[in-house]
């Protein structure tokens, strides 16, 4: 060791201990912390280092070129407040750097300050700064936004480079001079910005042009952003300046009632008139008491679920609560409120009602007193030997029931069994609905054996006079789909939570085989919204450009199995 020097706290000094010159690499000593009373941090005294934390003493006002270059597990430096003058490639390589400390004011930077400092997505900036010298911001791959600072006048050659996940610049105020290459390899770059009350630079009402402003009024253009529609999501609205459209629209009378092939299966084709996708759906036969199917597609009734809602929303909250006598009478005996779906007895014997059920029934579904059709009256009340056969029948291994006439006596009747298995889609559909904070359900008037749904998740909705709306025009965009594939539902949905990790992996799991459609406000994949990306991620929706071209076409294709879309909603009506 030359005499001149001295090894402390893992640190090698000199002059007398104002000066480190680097690590003690025999030491293990140095914990990432310069003790105060150094000076001087020579060049290179941190450079190819492990530690990832290292504080400078206000005691330094000076250190070295490359001070910390290529120490790529450097996670965080903390600069002194009297360090004014900071050095070239300071920081170059450290590809692991999140944040840097730096003091309140400097001179400038310098040369490749933060050059590949890859993980650095905000730059540390400080009073003083005028210049953004060559190579400053090269690699910075995890920038998205520059806010240059207006005290910044001139941006040198080569100053932003090879930033690949940049999105937008913001020109400084006062900016006077702009080199030639002073940006290059943004492919990412959508957005670039200035002041109006700039004198020398100026950009278009759609932040993709710069242009430099010249005496007697004249322009020239200095960047044009060429990439902005690279990554294009199909439109709702046709025109020439708009993406291109995902549905073609046909809006006249004679198209209107035209018959669109459905393919349901490898044996059966059905035509769906048009116009039943936009009226209600009301073909329902009167229920009986002997028809459970009747029975079911009332309740589908009561819940709107046969209506197309051109006004208003289905909520639940339009079902009144329930009297303490019905909870009491709807009890199962033997069973309270841990009672579990299982394979029951269905026993059709006609008797009358109580009359205060009856008129609680009628409140529920909204019936008078001389509405035609299904009635209450067609509900049977079942006797006590009945409700004791009736009873849930415990077990995995049950799977089926045979009725003893003996227990039933004179009312004995051939009791057909039926197996209702608890559906846990159809459990985490009603917690889809609780987790979303606008839903609608539109019957598309498609019959099939098997329900098809189309799930679209919308990122905007539309205000109106009477509240919020989905687009007139997703809802028709979405009705033609479901002309197409065969959709017997489709559910609107808008501020779906995604803040609890265990609905989003249960929402990931439901929607794996269903068709979804995202409606995004952003035109191109470089606009996307945070909430958009993580829907799509959760629901199966490829953000890849090959991908969204590909779904696209399939959207027009009757035989593809599951559609995945995303389109861009521009809310026109």
């Amino acid at each position: 060791m030359d005499e001149s020097t001295s090894k402390k706290n893992g640190l090698v000094y000199s002059d007398g201990g104002k000066c480190v010159v680097g690590i003690d690499s025999s030491s293990f000593d140095f914990t990432g912390t310069v003790p105060y009373g150094a000076e001087r941090i020579e060049e290179e005294a941190f450079s190819c280092c492990s530690i990832r934390n290292i504080n400078l003493p206000e005691s330094v006002d000076y250190v070295g070129a490359n001070l910390f270059c290529n120490s790529t597990e450097l996670e965080f430096v903390h600069l002194p407040a009297n360090l004014h003058e900071l050095s070239p490639f300071m920081f170059c390589g450290c590809s692991s750097l999140t944040k840097v400390e730096m003091p309140m004011e400097v001179d400038d930077f310098t040369e490749g300050l933060f050059a590949a400092c890859s993980s650095l997505k905000e730059i540390p900036f400080c009073n003083g700064v005028k210049t953004l010298p060559e190579g400053v911001f090269d690699g910075c791959t995890a920038l998205e936004t520059l806010v240059i600072p207006d005290s910044v006048t001139k941006i040198c050659s080569g100053a932003i480079s090879g930033c690949t996940s940049l999105k937008t610049i913001v020109l400084p105020k006062n900016l006077k001079e702009l080199e030639d290459k002073w940006i290059s390899d943004c492919p990412a770059l959508v957005h670039i910005r200035i002041s109006d009350e700039n004198a020398d630079f100026k950009t278009d009402e759609e932040c993709q042009v710069l242009y430099k402003k010249n005496s007697g009024g004249n322009e020239t253009v200095l960047l044009r952003i060429e990439n902005k529609d690279e990554g294009s999501i199909p439109s709702l609205k046709e025109g020439e300046d708009e993406n291109p459209s995902i549905i073609t629209y046909e809006d006249s009378e004679d198209d209107s009632n035209e018959d669109v092939e459905i393919i349901l299966n490898d044996k059966e084709k059905v035509g769906v008139p048009v116009e039943n996708m936009e009226n209600e759906v009301d073909n329902k036969e009167s229920a009986s008491s002997e028809d459970s199917s009747a029975m079911d597609a009332r309740l589908a009734e009561i819940l709107g679920q046969n209506k197309m809602y051109d006004e208003g929303d289905f909520s639940i909250m339009d079902i009144p609560e329930a009297t303490e006598e019905e909870i009491e009478n709807s009890k199962l005996e033997g069973k309270g409120e841990d009672v579990k779906t299982e394979p029951v007895i269905k026993i059709s014997v006609p008797t009358e009602p109580s009359g205060s059920m009856e008129d609680r029934l009628k409140e529920i579904m909204g019936q008078e007193e001389n509405v035609e059709g299904f009635s209450i009256f067609d509900i049977p009340v079942a006797s006590d030997a009945e409700l004791e056969a009736n009873k849930l029948i415990e077990g995995e291994e049950a799977e089926k029931v045979e009725a003893d006439p003996e227990t039933l006596g004179d009312e004995a009747v051939e009791m057909p069994v039926q197996e209702t298995e608890v559906s846990a889609d159809k459990n985490f559909m009603q917690n889809l609905m609780f987790e979303t904070g606008k839903v609608e359900q539109q019957n598309t008037g498609v019959h099939r054996d098997t329900p098809n749904m189309l799930f679209v998740f919308a990122e905007n909705v539309v205000e109106t006079d009477l509240g919020k709306k989905f687009s007139n025009r997703l809802i028709k965009c979405c009705q033609r789909l479901a002309q197409i594939h065969g959709y017997t539902v489709i559910y609107f949905l808008n501020q779906v939570r995604m803040d609890n990790d265990k609905f989003v992996s249960q929402l990931s799991d439901f929607m794996k085989d269903k068709n979804v459609v995202i409606a995004c406000e952003g035109g191109n994949l470089l606009d996307l919204s945070a909430e958009t990306k993580l829907m799509a991620d959760t629901i199966g929706v490829s953000l890849q450009k090959e991908d969204i071209e590909k779904e696209t076409q399939l959207a027009a294709d009757a035989t593809v199995p599951v559609l995945k879309l995303i389109i861009q909603d521009n809310l026109t009506d």
